[in-house]
């Protein structure tokens, strides 16, 4: 992985009934320093394609969420945009609608009170944790828009 992203293992995950859980071989993200190997490929003009893996400091690997992975590195890099495609067009409503833009506060709300789903939360998150790193624009959209995801229907998420 060419030290790209430096990772920890997770803490243990309490559920819902307070029963704590082993995540395994899930990594966390970790570290502030922008990757030196992702900025020269960025510099020279490529686009580069990166795997959710990493290692520890001992060289175990680790699985980490792309999402989780994608808005950490996004804050390491200070990118101004991040793009994160999902299986649907942006956050939805309850009745299945996308919702335009979301402020941090209702961001949290949705995860709090349980209204985000699983997989929209890792989203979500590292849509907070790439604005918290500085990252100045960062929409959720549909990646099956494979002709144009700047022009695809969204979620904009406002860091404030």
């Amino acid at each position: 992985d060419a030290g790209v992203s430096p990772m920890r293992r997770a803490d243990t995950y309490t559920a819902a009934d307070g029963t704590q859980v082993d995540l395994g071989w899930v990594g966390t993200p970790v570290g502030t320093e922008p990757p030196v190997l992702l900025t020269r490929l960025c510099d020279a003009g490529f686009v580069p394609i990166i795997a959710s893996i990493g290692a520890d400091a001992d060289g175990q690997l680790l699985n980490v969420n792309a999402d989780t992975l994608a808005g950490h590195l996004a804050a390491r890099l200070s990118v101004e945009r991040l793009l994160i495609a999902g299986g649907t067009p942006g956050v939805l409503d309850e009745h299945g609608d996308t919702i335009a833009s979301l402020t941090a506060g209702r961001l949290e709300q949705m995860i709090a009170d349980g209204r985000a789903s699983a997989g929209m939360v890792a989203k979500l998150i590292a849509c907070r944790e790439a604005h918290r790193g500085g990252v100045a624009s960062v929409r959720i959209v549909s990646g099956k828009n494979t002709t144009n995801l700047d022009d695809s229907p969204g979620t904009t998420v406002d860091g404030r």
